[in-house]
């Protein structure tokens, strides 16, 4: 029996939803989808969901029946024996194999709406309203004790329910009994026919479901994608995976709000002008592998295009790299003058970012850093620089004292950098000469494990370095030139938010 998806779109107002939702559901489903379309559709609208593998299906009926109302006839139109319909505002967090085997089970599947009752005031409401076209149903549909919702469900092409949901759905758009009639039509036929009401946590409300449940899948209802309701922060996390996975072109049109005002709402929200850069090598591709995940639920990180320098692999190919290949822009790194593996890609943060970030802000986040701020509360956790970093050329974790990585010519970084500095100014030195290289040297700094960066500052002592540090410290030596420079540099305790 051919089993595939099913989604339906009408007008422009839910395309960027969809294409979320169809994004969630492929990171768990392989297998077919149709997408069901009325009246002229968007071209890269339609593009970007053939590059998720739907099949585009156009509807070819009376355009001025409402989405809602089709919905109910769905059957008319599906390519499978077996069908799962999803609205465009849902979210798919687990595999669905098993909805479907409930489905061929019991030939139609609805689901239960976040433990209401047919006997609470809202939908009592709706059930009597339907007695205008159906009044001999009104009272076993009360009876029935659990409301539906009709964002998620599925049928067999030959279940007995499927001819009168559409004819009665269609009554009650007439009679304007309800709004939503294809949900209300459905309530009032399911004490009539065999089915299966899935638990809630197969359409999760976004408003009133449970966080703490096995959710399988959100239902953002009535536009609620991007509300301040803990189960949003998911939504955010998918739409901005996708949209850094989508080609230029493709990219430009999926970030418009298209008549949302909501998501117009949050896109405003949302800086332009940053791109997160991190780097890894073999010897620290399992810390960055682990730690990925989460920095995808990072608000703060996830939202922005990501550069991650890889040095040690076998180009950007390199299996090993599978997990963040789609996420960021591989960057082979190399200094054959480098004398250590730490030299080579702490460079990277200087000469490397210098060369390849064009944003006006960039972030650097290292591969062992562990975003820890109360566990992952709410579905996220969250980096947030706090307003003055904006007005420093360098901002990043408080330190209290540079200790030397490694020998330099048995001299500490601090009197290396000095000696640097004055070579290029004339200046007199900042720091006690002769520290011994080992010494831990106390006074104020910063150190970088997240660090936010200004991109021209950090071009302009790129370039005055000559194309290798001095010391071989991305953030001792930066902070050293914001220093002796004259430009803004501040820090703050991420320890809390951040783990290295």
């Amino acid at each position: 029996m051919k089993r595939g998806i099913l989604y339906f779109n009408q007008g422009e107002k839910c395309m960027v939803r969809l294409l979320v939702s169809l994004h969630s559901l492929r990171r768990h489903y392989d297998g077919p989808v149709t997408l069901l379309t009325v009246g002229p559709q968007c071209s890269w609208f339609l593009d970007a969901a053939r590059m998720m593998q739907a099949d585009i299906q156009e509807v070819t009926a009376d355009p001025g029946i409402p989405p809602l109302v089709r919905k109910a006839r769905l059957q008319e139109y599906s390519p499978y024996d077996t069908s799962m319909f999803l609205d465009a505002d849902t979210l798919v967090l687990q595999p669905i194999a098993e909805y479907f085997d409930k489905v061929e089970e019991h030939g139609f599947c609805t689901g239960e709406f976040a433990g209401w009752r047919t006997t609470g005031g809202t939908i009592s409401r709706r059930i009597r309203s339907f007695g205008r076209v159906v009044p001999e149903y009104v009272e076993a549909a009360l009876a029935y004790g659990k409301a539906t919702n009709t964002g998620v469900f599925g049928f067999r092409k030959d279940a007995p329910i499927l001819p009168e949901w559409k004819d009665i759905t269609e009554k009650g758009w007439r009679a304007a009994c309800s709004p939503i009639p294809d949900e209300v039509g459905c309530q009032m036929l399911l004490p009539k026919y065999p089915h299966w009401l899935a638990l809630v946590e197969w359409g999760t409300s976004v408003k009133f479901g449970a966080p703490e449940r096995d959710i399988k899948i959100v239902h953002y209802h009535g536009r609620k994608h991007v509300h301040p309701f803990p189960l949003c922060n998911l939504w955010k996390q998918h739409y901005c995976a996708l949209k850094h996975s989508l080609p230029p072109k493709l990219r430009k049109e999926f970030v418009k709000p298209w008549h949302d005002r909501r998501l117009k709402r949050y896109l405003k929200e949302l800086r332009e002008d940053i791109t997160v850069v991190t780097a890894v090598n073999p010897r620290y591709v399992k810390k960055l592998e682990a730690n990925f995940p989460l920095w995808m639920k990072t608000s703060g990180i996830y939202e922005y295009p990501m550069i991650c320098y890889i040095n040690g692999f076998d180009g950007p190919g390199d299996p090993r790299l599978d997990f963040i290949r789609a996420r960021a822009t591989l960057i082979e790194w190399a200094l054959p003058e480098a004398d250590t593996p730490r030299e080579l890609m702490l460079s990277a943060f200087v000469l490397g970012a210098a060369r390849d970030v064009k944003s006006a802000w960039w972030l650097k986040v290292d591969a062992d850093a562990t975003p820890q701020e109360g566990g992952y509360k709410d579905f996220q956790y969250t980096l947030a620089f706090p307003r003055q970093a904006w007005r420093c050329d360098i901002f990043g974790d408080k330190c209290g004292y540079t200790k030397s990585k490694q020998a330099q010519g048995g001299r500490h970084f601090l009197n290396v950098l000095d000696d640097w500095w004055a070579a290029r100014t004339g200046e007199p030195p900042l720091f006690p000469a002769d520290i011994p290289w080992r010494a831990r040297h106390g006074h104020k700094r910063l150190r970088s494990y997240v660090c936010l960066h200004n991109a021209e500052f950090v071009r302009k002592y790129a370039e005055a370095c000559g194309g290798r540090l001095p010391v071989p410290s991305h953030d001792t030596y930066l902070w050293y030139c914001a220093e002796r420079g004259g430009h803004k540099w501040g820090s703050a305790n991420f320890r809390g938010v951040m783990g290295s």
